[in-house]
């Protein structure tokens, strides 16, 4: 039996470029679905009475994270994040589905802390036009919250991606912008750690197992050098 001729040449960076699509959109679809569950099961469908957060729906809410919670947690669903699901859940209905399905997870946590529909559009379109990163999109919310006008031409005032940083020691930061993008990175960790939970780690070579374990330490050495400035 004779064998296919070899294929040309794959390109393997448009290849990995599309499985990383798909492995986002897997992600956004899922949390969506998550945030769609908790609001039909625990919120009766209504995203009013997880805004408001109704005592007796809190109740339940609380209740099931109490009992549930070992099991959400290996699922990768502790109670932060599924708020996010829900918060998400409920800006994406705003949302046309062109602009939905351009958008990463990240993206929507940010646009879920904008309340006006109409504002929360066009940031999402801004984001997607202009390539904004979810730090840049957040950003060009608390711009849009503080009252800047809604802008996206480089030449003239209100919302743009921020500037690149001078090199040299950075300009500190208000306290409050800090903790902000402290409780931003322990999101987006927690995300990171959701893609690392579906890994088989029997899977990896020596160098990624090397390559892990390098930026695990880094961050453990950082984080407990943070810690102690608190003491």
């Amino acid at each position: 039996m004779l064998l296919p001729a070899p294929a040309e040449k794959i390109d393997f960076p448009a290849l990995l470029q599309r499985l990383e699509t798909l492995s986002r959109a897997h992600l956004l679809f899922y949390r969506l679905e998550v945030g769609r569950l908790i609001l039909e099961e625990i919120f009766d469908g209504q995203p009013e009475a997880y805004l408001s957060r109704d005592n007796r729906k809190a109740t339940r809410f609380s209740q099931f994270l109490a009992e549930q919670g070992e099991a959400l947690r290996e699922l990768g669903l502790g109670e932060q994040v599924l708020r996010q699901c829900v918060t998400t859940r409920i800006a994406a209905a705003s949302l046309p589905p062109s602009l939905l399905e351009r958008l990463l997870f990240s993206h929507l946590v940010e646009l879920s802390r904008m309340p006006d529909h109409e504002k929360r559009r066009f940031l999402a379109t801004l984001t997607i036009e202009q390539g904004w990163t979810s730090r840049q999109l957040r950003d060009a919310v608390q711009a849009t919250a503080a009252g800047l006008p809604l802008d996206a031409a480089p030449e003239l005032p209100g919302i743009q991606p921020p500037a690149p940083a001078e090199e040299g020691s950075p300009r500190p930061l208000p306290a409050g912008r800090v903790i902000t993008r402290f409780e931003k990175a322990a999101d987006d960790f927690e995300d990171l750690g959701t893609h690392w939970e579906q890994l088989d780690p029997s899977r990896l070579t020596s160098g990624q197992r090397n390559r892990i374990a390098g930026s695990l330490g880094r961050l453990r050495a950082r984080l407990e050098a943070l810690e102690k400035r608190l003491l």
